[in-house]
Order: C-alpha cells, then structure tokens, then sequence
C-alpha cells in the first residue's frame, strides 16, 4: 500500500521489516529495489534486484528493471 502511495519513508521501513523476519521472498527484495530505483539509489536497488533474482532465477520483472 505504502509503494502505491508513494510514500518512501513507510514503504521501506515496512519492506525492510519484511525482510528483516524473512529474508527468502524475492517480491519484498524486487519492491525494495523499484523504491530505491525511484528514489535514484542505483547502488541500493541494484543489490535488492540482484537478490530478488537469487532468491528466484525466473522473475523476468527483476532481469527487465536492470536492464533499462
């Protein structure tokens, strides 16, 4: 909700608390990656889309945000 709303602080206090008690799904690491992506963090978003795409070699969203 909080990264529909475009409200950066929330969504990656929350994302990063997901994380935190579970660090194997790949769409909190993907959802990290497109805030930090926005927020121009290339640095930041490059490690979560690259761990989104370790967790789950198949998420073509991930290979297709680090590819543009």
């Amino acid at each position: 909700m909080f990264f529909i709303l475009k409200d950066f602080e929330n969504a990656v206090t929350h994302l990063t608390k997901a994380s935190a008690l579970n660090d194997n799904h790949a769409e909190t690491h993907f959802y990290l990656a497109m805030l930090f992506k926005d927020e121009k963090d290339p640095t930041l978003a490059k490690k979560h889309f690259y761990k989104a795409l370790e967790l789950n070699p198949d998420f073509s969203d991930a290979y297709y945000e680090l590819a543009v």
